[in-house]
């Protein structure tokens, strides 16, 4: 886990998908953490998540979002999660209520759909379903935002990784997507 202090009372945390570093593809995590905690004074959380099983994934969330809460307090947090992490972060962020926003890049939707579904269902803040619509899973999709405050959002011939999109604009999605109503800091 790797920590950049802010000075704001929002916290972003980046979890990569499985296997994945917590600086991300051509350090894009990394860019991404330096942007939003120079221009919004957040502080941010990267981390990657393992390749392990489904119990030991849902523990390492657990216990990363204990550590987030004895470390930061009572921040907003805010959650960009890719692939496997979005579905684990999807099926288990009700349970925190610090957490306000969530951006779920390519939820792996046709594994344990009813998980990820009845998860969003509970959660009470913003949730944005980001899915390239050459996804392996991309059909079943809309079915995590159905009944939910979720938004599904598509992005066209696009695959799982996002091998399409420009790093410059995969790098904004917080801010397009998070950070929308929030205000740069002073300098």
């Amino acid at each position: 886990m790797t920590i950049l202090n802010g000075t704001s009372e929002i916290l972003l945390l980046i979890i990569s998908g499985a296997g994945g570093s917590s600086d991300g593809y051509k350090g894009k995590y990394r860019t991404i953490a330096q942007n939003i905690n120079s221009t919004y004074g957040a502080s941010v959380v990267r981390t990657g998540l393992a390749v392990i099983g489904r119990a030991e994934r849902v523990a390492h969330f657990a216990a990363t979002m204990d550590a987030i809460g004895a470390e930061f307090g009572a921040h907003s947090i805010y959650i960009m999660a890719s692939s496997a992490a979005a579905s684990l972060t999807a099926a288990n962020a009700y349970k925190y209520p610090n957490i306000k926003k969530l951006l779920l890049i390519n939820p792996p939707a046709n594994i344990n759909l009813h998980l990820q579904s009845n998860g969003l269902k509970r959660f009470n803040g913003k949730a944005i379903v980001l899915c390239g619509d050459h996804d392996p899973s991309f059909a079943y999709a809309p079915m995590l935002t159905e009944g939910n405050n979720a938004a599904l959002i598509t992005i066209a011939n696009d695959d799982h990784k996002l091998s399409n999109m420009p790093l410059e604009e995969y790098i904004k999605l917080p801010e397009k997507y998070l950070f929308e109503d929030a205000k740069p800091v002073q300098i």
